[in-house]
């Protein structure tokens, strides 16, 4: 049988069953395949009468002694058949099912399964699934898949085809026997098979081993041949002369703070890969306050000292010009051309320039991926809260240059499991430590009957000087869930609690033009205590802001409440997240507690990987990379790491090149990896 056989080829699969099959996205023998069960049951174990339990599902064996058939209620008939084993007595029923009663004889031993129940009458066994003891069927001699389903299948209906499947099929192996041996696993026939059927609790561990290292291998090999392809692309030369290294060196002495070990670490590798003729494709990632803008200054600065362009692209418009306003200050007493490109800029002049070669540099928003933005010598692509922006984005500003180096920069830290699989094909650096002058911020959990003593508090901070925002999860009230709403609040709050007070409101379904008004107002101390939603998460920098309310605390992931609380303490005053809950929940307050323990995005960002998993801190489809049928990230993040050395190694072996040259079966489950995600 062929992987790519159709499903409607199988016995007993008409047009019906396929079309419902087809609903669960199975249309080949492959895709039944690779559909892994989700959990098994076991019939083989038999368990004596003597022994059973109420809520116990099991096994037993024993003779029928009666067969009664009664009405129930005077509507439908049922069948109440009475069993003993010798040591004990069970009643077995069957609704609605009269004629089940002439597949039993009295006195004949058959074997049930099912859910075992007590009443008044004693143990009872309802519609169990049964057979002779004499001849038993596959179901009690095999250990059963159970397989995910649609309405209008039954778990019979996916055995009858799996069975049909596994006993005319063989899998050709797919890794070379160097590996199968180095990490002693089992032949790909046999673990497929022993996945879908096992044999023993060790034939499973075994096969489920090796089919999660080898989807593992497959993904990690393929981000490496990915990482190569732009690694040996050619790129520009950077010349650090020694005038350019010590122009360089003047601009570090000239800054008013000393640079981070941690920063000088990342500057070195970005230097080393801008020096190096392959393309640069590096990851920065550091918290917010780590110093991430300096080491773009610093490789733009290098950039234009060899002639080359710079872009620098932000999320949203008034982070572009507060990033222009830093690069025109830090480099006021340099001779670079600095230039800004928005929706709300005037463009035309600044796209001559730029086309000139007149502007080195340009910071922009989304506008600087339009068809008539031309560069002169484009030499180095930055993108800031790089998660913000598709794949498709990026590799659009990359092709305005020739084969320009690119640096992403994001302040939402992602576990090292999930870098692992996110950026395997990019190089990362972590800005791990915070400057010196850097005042932590002080987190704390607020129960409403505290909420009060918070506004309170709220109204000195701004009395002082400081500004405040108070996030909440909703833009307006709903019927479905039962939690505040920003555009309620804010007109509750802003005329009682807060009246006499400049405040402000944002959310997602104001008008770009709207949103950015009200930032550019808070940014200037015009409105004093700031409504939102997660709007504000990334792309706003108001040091003057001491203080973040966020409200139903425990609606939001950990990762979120880190770049929400970075929204704060960027400036000389101690500044505070107040997390306000109610839940008691074990899990909300081990959450919350995390948060206020910890200033570590690092740290935070590994606790809500391993809490709420990897699909919901960081959607993997979102970034074009697959949903693994059988491999986990939390539970098997040992076998990836185990799996990306092996790929490192194995991607510079002649079996590799041999594998390529004959396109094997490793090199198509890579191509088909790839071929359906746009990494």
């Amino acid at each position: 049988m062929f992987l790519k056989t159709s499903l409607s080829s199988i016995k007993g699969v008409g047009p019906k069953k396929y079309a419902l099959l087809n609903k669960m996205n199975l249309y080949t023998v492959e895709d039944f395949v690779e559909m892994y069960p989700r959990r098994y049951i076991d019939r083989r174990h038999i368990v004596s009468l003597s022994e059973i339990k109420a809520d116990m599902s099991c096994t037993v064996r024993a003779f029928v002694i009666d067969i009664q058939v009664s009405s129930r209620y005077g509507k439908k008939e049922y069948l109440k058949i009475k069993t003993s084993d010798g040591s004990f007595f069970i009643d077995v029923v069957f609704f609605n099912a009269k004629y089940v009663s002439g597949l039993f004889k009295i006195n004949k031993e058959y074997l049930f399964y099912g859910k075992v129940t007590y009443g008044p009458g004693g143990f009872t066994m309802t519609h169990p699934d049964f057979c002779s003891a004499e001849h038993p069927s596959v179901l009690f001699e095999k250990v059963q898949p159970v397989y995910p389903l649609t309405e209008g299948m039954s778990q019979k209906d996916m055995l009858k085809i799996s069975t049909q499947i596994f006993e005319n099929i063989t899998f050709e192996e797919t890794l070379p026997e160097s590996i199968l041996e180095e990490h002693k696993l089992m032949d790909r026939d046999k673990s497929i098979k022993e996945i879908h059927f096992p044999d023993s609790r060790e034939a499973y561990r075994v096969s489920k081993y090796r089919l999660i290292f080898e989807e593992f291998l497959t993904l990690q090999l393929g981000l490496l041949m990915l990482k190569s392809d732009i690694k040996n692309k050619r790129g520009h030369s950077y010349r650090m002369t020694p005038e350019n290294k010590e122009a360089l060196d003047l601009m570090i002495k000239g800054l008013p703070y000393e640079m981070t070990g941690a920063q000088q670490r990342v500057l070195s590798e970005i230097y080393s890969d801008m020096i190096n003729e392959k393309v640069m494709n590096r990851l920065i990632q550091g918290d917010v306050g780590s110093g991430k803008t300096l080491l773009a200054m610093l490789a733009i600065y290098l950039a234009a000292l060899n002639g080359y362009q710079s872009a620098l692209m932000v999320p949203t418009e008034i982070l572009a010009e507060q990033h222009y306003e830093s690069f025109v200050e830090t480099f006021k007493a340099i001779d670079i051309s600095i230039g800004l490109l928005t929706r709300s800029t005037s463009k035309s002049q600044v796209k001559d320039r730029l086309k000139d070669g007149t502007i080195d540099v340009i910071i922009g928003t989304h506008a600087l991926i339009q068809d008539d933005v031309e560069f002169y010598n484009l030499g180095l692509v930055i993108t800031d809260e790089q998660h913000r922006f598709g794949v498709n984005q990026r590799t659009v500003l990359s092709k305005k240059g020739e084969s320009p180096d690119v640096l992403v920069m994001t302040a939402t830290p992602i576990p090292r499991t999930l870098s692992l699989i996110l950026y395997g094909d990019i190089d990362i650096s972590k800005v791990d430590e915070m400057p010196k002058n850097r005042i932590p911020i002080k987190t704390s959990r607020v129960p409403s009957y505290k909420i009060n003593r918070m506004y309170d508090y709220i109204r000195d901070e701004v009395d002082k000087g400081r500004q405040c925002y108070i996030v909440y999860p909703l833009v307006e009230e709903s019927d479905v869930l039962d939690l505040k709403a920003v555009t309620t609040m804010y007109e509750t709050l802003s005329k009682q609690v807060f009246k006499g007070y400049k405040t402000g409101i944002i959310h997602g379904k104001l008008k770009s033009g709207e949103k950015d008004a009200v930032m550019k107002a808070f940014e200037k101390n015009d409105v004093q205590i700031l409504f939102a939603t997660t709007v504000i998460e990334v792309g706003i920098n108001v040091p003057n802001a001491s203080i973040i309310v966020i409200e139903h605390a425990e609606r939001f992931g950990l990762a979120q409440l880190h770049q929400l609380r970075g929204r704060v303490g960027r400036g000389q005053y101690q500044s505070y997240c107040f997390l306000v809950s109610d839940s008691n929940s074990e899990l909300t307050q081990e959450r919350l507690g995390i948060m206020c323990h910890s200033n570590d995005g690092f740290e935070i960002a590994d606790k809500d990987l391993e809490i709420r998993g990897p699909g919901e801190v960081f959607g993997l489809k979102q970034h074009g990379l697959p949903e693994f049928k059988i491999a986990d990230l939390i539970k098997n993040k040992s076998i990836l790491e185990e799996a990306q050395e092996t790929a490192k190694v194995f991607i510079h072996s002649d079996e590799f090149v041999n594998a390529i040259r004959n396109n094997s079966l490793l090199i198509q489950s890579i191509q088909k990896m790839f071929s359906q995600f746009s990494i």
